[in-house]
């Protein structure tokens, strides 16, 4: 039996990119542009959870205004949804610090290595090209992948298909419990774990550090070699 494969799966949306981080600066400038001004106390709210603009506004509000906001107006959210679809466009996602670096290292360390998102395909593949990662990653698990075959739920069993049967193919199975999943929310944590997969979550969110085998407060505190699993 060959040695026990060393492989990488990063969830994308907070855990390479800092997407509620986005979201919640968008969505402050479209609040600001209707008159609500927003405290430090509130833009301090954490941990965010999707739906993010819903989620980020309640509680926000809550703390702005001192009334509970179960729901924003259609024309506001509407309005940092499209914003923020533009700025993922035309600049980027907001890479989480040192995530980069770390993909970078983790596939001059000879690991396989994969990203699993919900985004579209065409936004994932133009986020990972303009940090010229196209080459690092041999398997790419997009929205659109998972809602084909009804697996949304679980990108990370998607990924583990493509991971023994796209070329080049492994030398034998590669089972999900050897498999690393890199998140930083809890729920997609949760999401990995379910599948299977050795978790390891990095960044402040205390939920997500419970719910990970491993955590690491930083990706440039992050060791590759104390991850092997093997």
């Amino acid at each position: 039996m060959g040695p026990v494969p060393q492989t990488i799966l990063f969830g994308y949306e907070g855990g390479l990119v800092d997407q509620a981080g986005a979201r919640l600066r968008v969505l402050t400038g479209v609040l600001a542009e209707e008159g609500v001004e927003l405290s430090p106390s509130a833009l301090e709210t954490r941990p965010f959870r999707p739906p993010y603009e819903e989620w980020i506004a309640a509680r926000m509000i809550h703390r702005a205004r001192g009334e509970v906001a179960k729901s924003l107006p259609a024309r506001i959210m509407a309005r940092a949804a499209a914003r923020y679809r533009d700025s993922v466009r035309s600049e980027g996602p907001d890479w989480v610090p040192g995530a980069v670096d770390f993909v970078e290292r983790a596939a001059a360390a000879g690991y396989d290595l994969g990203v699993v998102a919900t985004v579209p395909r065409r936004e994932l593949e133009d986020a990972v090209r303009r940090v010229a990662l196209e080459e690092a990653f041999r398997v790419v698990v997009s929205g659109e992948d998972t809602e084909s075959i009804g697996a949304a739920s679980s990108p990370y069993l998607v990924a583990m298909v493509r991971l023994n049967t796209e070329p080049p193919l492994p030398e034998r199975l590669i089972h999900p419990h050897e498999v690393i999943a890199i998140e930083g929310t809890a729920d997609r944590v949760r999401v990995a774990s379910e599948s299977g997969l050795f978790t390891v979550a990095v960044g402040g969110d205390p939920e997500a550090r419970a719910a990970a085998n491993f955590w690491a407060e930083a990706f440039s505190g992050l060791e590759i070699a104390k991850l092997r699993t093997g």
